[in-house]
């Protein structure tokens, strides 16, 4: 099976991008969701949290996903020390659920895959890409994010360039909902082509 990982910008659009894949039957799944299926309350991970964070992160023994938030993008220690916590779980429920998948391709949701340097975690890296503007105009409207957390949040993740460099195939969230979803027809054609075990990693981007 072939293992696309979809990546890119915060506000780029990967969540829109993945459901498009997922109404077209191609199974997803969604780092990001399975961090926060992990920080559940009673879940030990958040009991591990609760020792190593601090406490006003907490509001009557539930995380404050919003003061989380604030604090790992202006503290990148604190950052380091919550990926130390979630990442090799993550990662060990996206073996799982990948050896549980026979279909053709699979398209795995991992925001941070190249600034964890998880690239061979997938035979193929797929980024969502726009132009930043777009991308502070979204955080704003979906967020509420001011400009100063706009700009750690961007600063916390690799460039549009360095995610461009090691993108096999790239789709462009510039236009309207009709294009994205073509580029999302093409990839799955292209995907449902492809021999896995042929695939190369260090195949140029597609353009």
């Amino acid at each position: 099976m072939l293992r696309v990982g979809l990546t890119g910008g915060i506000g780029t659009g990967k969540t829109t991008v993945l459901s498009i894949f997922s109404r077209l039957s191609a199974p997803t799944a969604s780092a990001d969701e399975i961090a926060r299926q992990l920080l559940t309350p009673g879940s030990s991970v958040l009991q591990e949290v609760q020792r190593q964070f601090p406490a006003h992160i907490f509001q009557n023994g539930q995380l404050d996903r919003g003061a989380l938030r604030k604090l790992i993008f202006d503290s990148p220690s604190e950052r380091k020390r919550l990926e130390n916590i979630l990442h090799p779980l993550v990662y060990q429920s996206l073996t799982d659920w990948l050896a549980r998948q026979t279909a053709p391709y699979c398209v795995l949701e991992i925001p941070l895959l190249i600034e964890t340097g998880q690239q061979t975690f997938v035979d193929r890296i797929l980024v969502v890409d726009c132009p930043e503007k777009s991308q502070r105009a979204r955080l704003s409207a979906r967020d509420r994010a001011d400009r100063q957390m706009i700009d750690r949040v961007l600063q916390a993740q690799a460039n549009r360039n360095e995610r461009l460099k090691h993108a096999h195939d790239v789709i462009t969230n510039d236009d309207d909902e009709a294009w994205l979803t073509k580029q999302v027809h093409d990839l799955d054609r292209l995907y449902r082509s492809l021999d896995p075990l042929s695939t190369s990693r260090k195949e140029r981007p597609s353009t």
